[in-house]
């Protein structure tokens, strides 16, 4: 018996392309093939491509771990990156094509999120620009690239060994702990 095509039943397959082959893999002909269909049949569901891509990195951003408001707010943003990233490892070139799509819907949800841990911690004028930039731009830049160093990958980036042997996502948490007791303090002492 062969399936009835929806607008769910596209993007939940193409949603399955992108976790198994990475966003860029997401094409409308082995989209096609994969539901037994043509090309001519998703359009009649997805009025483009570009509209496909949107509607899926919404499905794939949507569940990114939006942490419990009575948390610190160093800690909600601190669970909300590494979930975030996490999202991104998964899944890439879905970071570029939401770098790339600043207006998508996937973007406005992560800014949305962002602004609301933001905002909840008080953050106001030019310190919330400042934070807005930092967290916006403090995204792991392997995400950004097709292969992504292994948790067993390890750097020597010290020259005085004095951290020797840590793994890419040990500097990457490290940093980001760093920068969210900065941007506390700065809150705090209302710089």
């Amino acid at each position: 018996m062969k399936r009835e095509l929806t607008v769910d039943l596209i993007l939940r397959t193409a949603e399955n392309l992108a976790l198994d082959k990475g966003f860029d893999s997401i094409s409308l002909r082995p989209l096609a093939a994969s539901l037994n269909v043509t090309a001519t049949a998703i359009y009649y569901h997805v009025s483009d491509k570009n509209t496909l891509l949107e509607l899926v990195a919404k499905r794939l951003f949507e569940p990114v771990f939006v942490p419990d408001s009575g948390l610190h707010w160093t800690e909600r943003m601190r669970l909300f990156l590494l979930s975030q990233n996490q999202l991104l490892h998964r899944v890439p070139g879905l970071a570029r094509f939401m770098i790339m799509r600043r207006d998508c819907e996937a973007a406005m949800i992560w800014r949305r999120r962002l602004f609301s841990i933001l905002n909840d911690a008080g953050f106001s004028g030019e310190a919330l620009d400042a934070a807005i930039a930092a967290f916006s731009f403090y995204i792991d830049p392997t995400t950004l690239v097709g292969a992504v160093p292994g948790e067993q990958f390890r750097l020597d980036m010290t020259e005085d060994g004095h951290q020797p042997g840590m793994t890419y996502p040990d500097y990457y948490q490290l940093g980001l702990d760093r920068l969210l007791t900065a941007f506390d303090n700065e809150l705090r002492s209302g710089r």
